[in-house]
């Protein structure tokens, strides 16, 4: 994770270089649709529902977006795509450093910073001490919903690799050899205790990315779970799993997390402390009603805190399936985004009827409070401090939201496009760092 105190890359950092990209895979074109009616007439942009199906989108689980839509508008709005591969040159390289480059990961940013790609290397092209190495990936970039957004100069941002056997170059780093099923570790060179040798040692890894699943439905669903004082943490990372779009907003994500909960009335997480969660920290998905998120801590999170994902059917968010009424009461939420920069302490995409209070986020890569859409509304942020956000990223602030597609929700009382007043009020907002 990068500090943004200094400009210095730490010690064993190499600087590669400015690698040439290598253009996106062709797709079929995507197939749009757009619902026509019922639209909004009360505003004179994003009017109209619009998804694309497939083509560049098909990486996407499922395969859809706004922006793989024709109708798709906005800063920026290119069809999505991402690049295919790199190319690059510097003194340093040579045959011993790439040759273990397939299986490696690299995390791009997007060129705005608005989100972190990370493609698995399944191409890998060098000759033995030569100046220039490619590397290519079908695996990834599915992390983020905008893409290149300059189709024509498609490239990255700032990058880093990951997974390859000589970067084990420090204490406590490890690398796992796959086809010969060979674990290579570092031990820490301050401890005065020898490692034991191999044959005894004993090495522990966590695989698992959900520690807690509670999964209903909204016609049967699970009331008045209390999860309460425990700690959650070592859950494995999920920047590489499936991920989809949760509606018009920038962001793309897995629909998991170490505490996972779908289908339940009157839920409580209280008192509990999420540390070194490497995915999500805690995330209600489809029908959720009431539930309190309150006196938690969330602290060095690979992903985001606290996520609010609904279903809708199109346009048509009625049937009810989505989390409304939480409240997230009281929590304290810091360094966050450990892999995922585009992250944030708490994210709402087709959720309404929020209540957030009294929390303190701090120490983030991107907005604190991000809504993804403006989903039926209804949402109040009120008394909470957040400081220190976009301190890896810019064009956005401790608070964003973007609302580019209209739902058809229930939320103020009779069926509507046009969502309830969300209320901000009485918070402390400091924008520093690259917050606007």
């Amino acid at each position: 994770n990068a500090n943004p105190e200094l400009s210095a890359l730490p010690d064993g950092w190499w600087n590669l270089g400015n690698p040439a990209w290598a253009k996106p895979y062709p797709y079929a074109p995507s197939i749009t649709n757009i619902t026509t009616s019922p639209a909004r007439t009360d505003t004179n942009e994003f009017q109209r529902f619009s998804v694309g199906y497939n083509g560049t989108c098909s990486i996407f689980t499922p395969p859809e977006s706004y922006w793989c839509s024709s109708d798709r508008s906005g800063g920026g709005a290119s069809l999505f795509m991402v690049p295919s591969g790199m190319t690059m040159t510097s003194a340093m390289m040579n045959d011993r450093l790439w040759m273990n480059a397939v299986g490696a990961v690299v995390h791009m940013w997007q060129v705005y910073h608005w989100e972190l790609w990370m493609f698995e290397v399944d191409l890998y092209n060098a000759t033995s001490f030569s100046s220039e190495v490619q590397l290519g990936w079908h695996k990834g970039g599915f992390q983020g919903a905008r893409g290149l957004v300059d189709t024509s100069n498609p490239r990255g941002g700032e990058w880093y690799i990951e997974n390859l056997l000589v970067l084990l170059d420090n204490p406590n780093e490890f690398f796992y050899d796959a086809p010969s099923s060979t674990l290579y570790y570092f031990p820490n060179g301050t401890s005065t205790t020898p490692p034991p040798p191999s044959s005894s040692a004993t090495y522990v890894a966590s695989n698992m990315a959900v520690l807690i699943n509670i999964t209903a439905t909204q016609q049967e669903p699970v009331k008045d779970v209390t999860i309460q004082n425990l700690l959650f943490r070592n859950a494995a990372y999920t920047y590489m799993d499936p991920h989809g779009i949760p509606s018009g907003g920038d962001w793309a994500l897995q629909r998991s997390a170490a505490v996972f909960v779908e289908g339940s009335i009157n839920l409580v997480v209280c008192g509990c402390h999420f540390d070194r969660v490497d995915g999500n920290g805690l995330m209600l998905s489809g029908f959720n009603r009431n539930a309190t998120l309150a006196d938690n801590e969330f602290s060095w999170i690979g992903d985001s805190a606290m996520l609010a994902w609904g279903y809708t059917n199109g346009i048509d968010g009625t049937v009810g399936d989505q989390p409304r009424g939480t409240r997230v009461l009281r929590n304290i939420v810091r360094e966050i985004g450990m892999f995922q920069k585009q992250s944030s302490a708490w994210f709402q995409g087709r959720s309404a009827q929020t209540l957030l209070q009294n929390n303190i986020f701090f120490n983030g890569p991107r907005a604190g409070i991000n809504f993804n859409d403006g989903f039926g509304g209804g949402s109040e942020i009120d008394a909470n401090l957040l400081f220190n956000q976009c301190r890896e990223s810019s064009d956005h602030g401790p608070f964003n939201s973007w609302d580019r597609l209209p739902f058809w929700t229930d939320v103020p009382g009779e069926p509507s496009l046009v969502p309830l007043y969300n209320e901000i009020h009485h918070n402390f907002f400091i924008c520093n760092y690259g917050s606007s």
